[in-house]
C-alpha cells in the first residue's frame, strides 16, 4: 500500500519537474537532455533516451540519454522498417504512433537483437512513447526498469503525458523560433527597408527622437488599434505607452544602445493594455544625426501562453500535495484567478447522466447571484448532460471544447432567463469566452474541467487539456489514497470488535478511549495527521488483550501476582502483532508505550518523559479516565469526578501535564464520553 502511494507521488514528481522544464527551456537538445535525466532522478529509473527519425537513413538516432547505458547506444541500430532491427518497442511506437511495453526483455522474441546487451545492463522491461512535431511521429521517449512487468496501467498514463508535455514543448519551440527568425529578418533587411516596410508584418518606425518621426508602417498603426497613421501620429508619443514607467524602461534601454526584444507594455487607442516586444536599431544618417529603427510586435498570445502555462504547472505542483478535492480545486482556482480566469469542476453524478456544479471559483457575491438563478446552492444543482449541446460534445467525444461565445451553453443551462440578463451577467463574470475539457482516468469519464474568462483563445486547448490530465489523476489519486484508507480502518475495526468481543466487561472501552483522545489531542493543536493516528491506536490499543485468557479478563476479584504480569504484558504483544504492518503513522510504538508514565515507572520498556511518544502519553490519560468511569468485573464504576482527580493528582509525575490539562478542560467545556459503539465517520476528516 505504502509503495503504491509512493510510486504514485513519485510519478507526479516526475511529470511535475518535466512540466517545469516545458515552461521555461527554449532549446530543444537542451529539453531532451533535461527530461532524460528527470527521467531517471525523480522517477527511479534505469535509463532513458530520446531517439529522433533519421528520414534519409530510416533509423532512429539517439539525441538524448541519461542512466546506466551509454555503452548500450553506441551500437545500437533500431530500424523504422518491419524487420527484426524494427520491432522493438521503440521502431513499433514511432511506427505505429502510440505507446509500446515490453515487460518482460527476458523472453519476448520481438526483442532479441538487443537482448543480451540489455540484460547485461539490468534492464528487464521496457517502454516506448511517441514523440510529435506538427502532429507527426518524429521520435521516441524510451525508458529502461530493473523489473519485469514494471510498467502498469498508471505508470504508463502519466508516461504518456511526459511524452504529450514534449511534443507540446517542440510546438511552442518552434512558435518561438519562428519568432526570432521572423525579427532577425527585419534586421537584415535594413538594406531593403524602402522596398519592404509599407506591408510588413511586424510594426517599424523610423525617427529621430521620440516625437520626431520620419516613417511608420500600417501593420505600426493597426496593431496600436488605429485606423490611420496619421490618427496614430496625432497622439504623443508618451501616450502609448500603458504606464509612464514602461516608458521609462524603453529609454533607459535606448541609452544603452541596441534594445532587443524588450518586452514593455502599450497601450491602444480604446485603453487596452496589450504586451509588445521593441527592438531599436541606433544609425547615423549622412547629415550625422541619429536615427532610431524601431520594431513593434505584438506578443499578447505568446505572453498570455506562458503565463497561463506557469499557473497550470504551478497548480499542477500544487494538487500533488493537496490531501481532498477541494484541496486541489482550490489549488488550480487560486493560480488561474491570477490570470482572472474562473474555473468550475463539473463531477459526474451516480446516474451517469448529470453534472454537479460542486466546485466553482467565482467570488461570493457571485456565486449568491448564480445560485439565486439557479434556485439551490450550486452544490446541489446538477445539470442533464444531454440538455447543453457543448456538455454532449464533451461527454460523448471526450474532446475539448472551445467557445468564442459562452451565450450559446449558458442559455441552455439557464433556458428561462432573457438573453439581456445573460449578457449582464457574463459582462459582470468577465467569461465571455469558455474551454471545456473532459476529465478521463483510464478510459473512464468522471467529469469536465472548464475555464472562462474574456481573455481565453483557441489556442489554450492545447495547455488546458494538457493540464486536465495531470488534474484528473491527482483527483484520481485522492480517491485511491481515501479507499485504501477506507480499507484499513475496516481492517482496524474488525481487529477492536474481535478484542472486545472476549472482555464484555470492557465493550466500548477501545473506542470511548480513542474519542477522548481525539478530543485531547485536538485541544493541544496537534495536526490532523497526527489526531487521525492517535484515533485509529486508540481503536486497538489493547489489542494485546487477544493473547491474554478471557478468565483473567473477566475474573471478578483481584488478580494474583502471575496474572497481573500477564495483564502488563499485553502491550508488548500488540506492539509484536503490529510492528511489521507499514502504516502511516507509528501506530504499533503507541500501543507499545500507552501504559509507559514520566517518571520511568510504567512498563513494559520502563521509558521516561520525552522518551515516550507524546501520542502515547494523551492516549494514557484517556485510558485511565475511561476505565476508572466504567464497570469493571472487580469494582463498580467510580465515575468522571474521581477519574478527573486521579489524573490531576498525578499530573507531572506520572501523566503529562498538557494532556492532563487539556482533558480537564475539554470536560470543564461539556465533553461527554461516548457509547461503546464503534463508529468510522469518514467523511467528517
Amino acid at each position: 500500500m505504502k509503495e503504491k502511494i509512493n510510486k504514485i507521488n513519485r510519478l507526479y514528481a516526475t511529470l511535475s519537474q518535466v512540466n517545469q522544464v516545458i515552461a521555461i527551456e527554449q532549446d530543444k537538445h537542451k529539453l531532451f537532455q533535461e527530461i532524460c535525466n528527470i527521467v531517471i532522478e525523480f522517477g527511479k529509473f534505469r535509463f532513458a533516451w530520446i531517439g529522433l527519425v533519421d528520414e534519409e537513413n530510416k533509423l532512429v538516432k539517439p539525441v538524448a540519454f541519461s542512466g546506466e547505458g551509454a555503452e548500450y547506444l553506441q551500437n545500437l541500430i533500431i530500424s523504422l522498417a518491419k524487420d527484426k532491427t524494427g520491432r522493438g518497442p521503440t521502431g513499433r511506437s514511432i511506427r505505429e504512433g502510440k505507446s509500446i511495453i515490453f515487460n518482460d526483455l527476458t523472453s519476448n522474441p520481438d526483442f532479441a537483437p538487443w537482448r543480451e546487451q540489455a540484460l547485461e545492463k539490468g534492464y528487464r522491461s521496457s517502454a516506448a512513447f511517441p514523440i510529435r512535431e506538427n502532429n507527426n511521429v518524429i521520435g521516441s521517449l524510451n525508458i529502461y526498469a530493473v523489473e519485469t512487468h514494471f510498467f502498469d496501467k498508471e505508470e504508463i498514463k502519466l508516461l504518456e503525458e511526459v511524452a504529450k508535455g514534449i511534443s507540446f514543448a517542440l510546438e511552442k519551440i518552434k512558435i518561438e523560433e519562428n519568432r526570432k527568425q521572423a525579427q532577425a529578418a527585419v534586421r537584415e533587411s535594413q538594406k531593403r527597408l524602402n522596398k519592404i516596410l509599407t506591408n510588413f508584418p511586424i510594426g517599424v518606425s523610423i525617427s529621430t527622437s521620440e516625437e520626431s518621426v520620419s516613417y511608420i508602417n500600417r501593420a505600426l498603426w493597426t496593431i496600436f488599434g488605429y485606423d490611420s497613421g496619421e490618427d496614430f501620429l496625432k497622439v504623443p508619443a508618451s501616450a502609448h505607452y500603458y504606464n509612464p514607467k514602461d516608458r521609462d524602461i524603453f529609454l533607459e534601454a535606448l541609452k544603452k544602445g541596441l534594445v532587443k526584444d524588450l518586452e514593455i507594455r502599450f497601450k491602444r487607442k480604446d485603453g487596452t493594455m496589450f504586451w509588445g516586444s521593441v527592438c531599436s536599431t541606433t544609425l547615423i544618417t549622412r547629415d550625422g544625426e541619429l536615427e532610431f529603427i524601431n520594431t513593434f510586435e505584438d506578443i499578447n498570445e505568446r505572453k498570455h501562453a506562458d503565463q497561463l502555462l506557469k499557473a497550470l504547472n504551478q497548480a499542477a505542483v500544487s494538487t500533488g500535495i493537496a490531501h481532498t478535492h477541494q484541496g486541489i480545486f482550490n489549488a488550480v482556482a487560486e493560480e488561474l484567478k491570477r490570470l482572472d480566469i474562473s474555473c468550475i469542476l463539473f463531477p459526474l453524478d451516480e446516474t451517469q447522466d448529470r453534472l454537479i456544479t460542486k466546485f466553482m471559483s467565482f467570488e461570493s457575491t457571485a456565486l449568491t447571484m448564480l445560485e439565486k438563478l439557479m434556485g439551490v446552492t450550486h452544490r446541489d444543482f446538477s445539470i442533464p448532460i444531454d440538455s447543453v449541446d457543448i456538455f454532449r460534445k464533451v461527454v460523448r467525444e471526450k474532446k475539448a471544447q472551445y467557445l468564442e461565445k459562452i451565450e450559446q451553453g449558458m442559455e441552455q443551462v439557464f433556458p428561462k432567463l432573457s438573453k439581456k440578463v445573460l449578457a449582464q451577467i457574463i459582462k459582470s463574470l468577465r467569461i465571455s469566452k469558455i474551454i471545456l475539457v473532459p476529465l478521463v482516468v483510464e478510459d473512464r469519464f468522471i467529469g469536465i474541467f472548464s475555464v472562462q474568462s474574456d481573455n481565453l483563445t483557441q489556442k489554450d486547448i492545447m495547455a488546458i487539456t494538457a493540464f486536465s490530465h495531470q488534474l484528473a489523476g491527482a483527483w484520481n489519486k485522492i480517491k485511491l489514497i481515501q479507499d485504501l484508507q477506507n480499507t484499513l480502518e475496516g481492517t482496524i475495526l474488525t481487529i477492536a470488535e474481535t478484542v472486545e468481543a472476549r472482555d464484555p466487561y470492557t465493550s466500548g472501552h477501545q473506542n470511548r478511549v480513542a474519542d477522548l483522545a481525539v478530543s485531547i489531542a485536538t485541544g493541544m493543536s496537534l495536526s490532523k495527521e497526527r489526531v487521525e493516528g492517535i484515533r485509529l491506536a486508540g481503536i486497538i490499543h489493547d489489542l494485546g488483550k487477544i493473547k491474554v485468557p478471557a478468565e483473567i479478563l473477566s475474573k471478578p476479584g483481584k488478580l494474583s501476582d502471575l496474572e497481573f504480569q500477564i495483564i502488563q504484558f499485553h502491550p508488548q504483544v500488540g506492539f509484536d502483532l503490529l510492528k511489521n504492518i507499514e502504516f502511516t503513522w507509528p501506530i504499533a510504538e503507541i500501543i507499545h508505550q500507552h501504559h509507559e508514565r514520566m517518571d520511568g515507572s510504567g512498563y513494559p520498556q520502563g521509558l521516561k518523559g520525552d522518551e515516550i511518544l507524546l501520542e502515547a502519553r494523551i492516549l494514557a490519560v484517556a485510558d485511565i479516565v475511561e476505565a476508572m468511569s466504567s464497570h469493571r468485573p472487580y469494582r463498580p464504576a467510580l465515575g468522571i469526578e474521581k477519574a478527573l482527580t486521579q489524573i490531576k493528582n498525578d499530573k507531572g509525575t506520572l501523566l503529562d501535564p498538557d494532556a492532563v490539562d487539556t482533558c480537564l478542560k475539554i470536560f470543564e467545556q461539556g465533553y461527554k464520553l461516548p457509547d461503546g459503539k464503534f463508529t468510522f465517520n469518514i467523511s467528517a476528516r
